[in-house]
């Protein structure tokens, strides 16, 4: 298991607390917290980088190999799993599906940790999450504006300062 009962234990412990009735408050006391300790998981996360890494061509062979699976799997299995709703927005959930999280680069830091990994896998990883969360935005974006306006009633107006046009 390589150290990932702690991933499955806080998984489970938040689904237990979904179930709390009263959760909503507790998460709103907790919040904080969580905005205060989440810069000190990248600040890890990237203390065990080496930038080096990402001159080496194997390491962009990696990223480049990781980043393209990554966003196929990603996309495929949404659209194809949106597809009765029609081609547009199956598209437009697959797109939306794209971005991978911290999980991976938790996963990522374990592997490395207990040596399953080196430090070039480690790096495609950390990069492949980066790559894909900085990208949705606009791959977002680009898919939303193929959309014609009536195709989606009341949901593709802009919101500016004072009002919803579109």
């Amino acid at each position: 298991w390589i150290g990932l009962a702690a991933i499955v234990g806080a998984f489970v412990a938040g689904l237990m607390l979904a179930k709390v009735r009263h959760f909503a408050p507790l998460e709103r006391t907790f919040e904080p917290v969580a905005y205060f300790l989440v810069p000190f998981f990248f600040i890890n996360v990237g203390s065990f980088l080496e930038p080096g890494i990402f001159l080496q061509p194997r390491a962009l062979a990696q990223i480049a190999l990781f980043t393209a699976l990554a966003v196929a799997s990603k996309f495929l299995g949404a659209y194809f799993g949106a597809r009765a709703e029609g081609k547009q927005i199956a598209a437009e959930v697959g797109v939306a599906m794209v971005p991978r999280g911290e999980v991976g680069i938790v996963v990522a830091s374990i592997a490395l940790s207990a040596g399953a990994i080196d430090n070039d896998l480690y790096g495609a990883v950390v990069a492949v999450v980066i790559l894909t969360t900085v990208a949705a935005p606009f791959l977002i974006r680009w898919i939303y504006e193929r959309t014609p306006v009536n195709e989606h009633p009341g949901s593709r107006g802009v919101a500016t300062e004072n009002s919803v046009e579109g």
